[in-house]
């Protein structure tokens, strides 16, 4: 065997999870390219050039997730935000509570409150549901400080 001569890939190396990322872009892509063919009107609603609506951006939901996750990871973590000490399991129900307040007096910001919502509640479902968790073999996280009614306070949890 000469030296030059590299071992076979492993079963499950990074180029397979790489190649099945690769394909679900192309049927994305494609399935896009495909749309805008037959709905040439979308293109500017699919793009985002601004037109007669407000655009939107879907950052704001990938940001609530975040908080949601550091929820899960350092729930009694306490965090400085400005000049208040909160804890970091009630950071997305804050984010939650400020959201709905200003979309009461802010028209503007009532289109990226469901936003915000979705991705708080989607990155929930995940991270409840979903998620591996190589270390204890389980799918999710059935812990009682990550419930549902964990995102409440406790005088509204019953």
């Amino acid at each position: 065997m000469s030296a030059s001569a590299s071992p076979p890939a492993a079963k499950g190396s990074f180029f397979t999870g790489f190649t099945k990322l690769c394909k679900g872009l192309a049927v994305v892509l494609f399935l896009g390219h495909i749309s805008i063919q037959l709905f040439p009107s979308a293109a500017t609603y699919l793009a985002l050039i601004p037109a007669s609506y407000t655009p939107l951006s879907g950052f704001y939901g990938v940001l609530s997730g975040f908080l949601v996750g550091i929820k899960q990871i350092i729930p009694d973590q306490e965090l400085d935000l400005f000049l208040l000490k909160i804890k970091a399991k009630w950071i997305p129900s804050l984010v939650a509570f400020i959201s709905v307040s200003v979309s009461l007096f802010l028209k503007e910001s009532m289109f990226y409150l469901s936003i915000v919502l979705f991705g708080i509640y989607t990155s929930w479902i995940y991270l409840r549901y979903y998620q591996k968790r190589l270390e204890a073999g389980l799918k999710g996280d059935p812990s009682d400080e990550f419930s549902f009614s964990s995102f409440f306070p406790e005088f509204m949890r019953y």
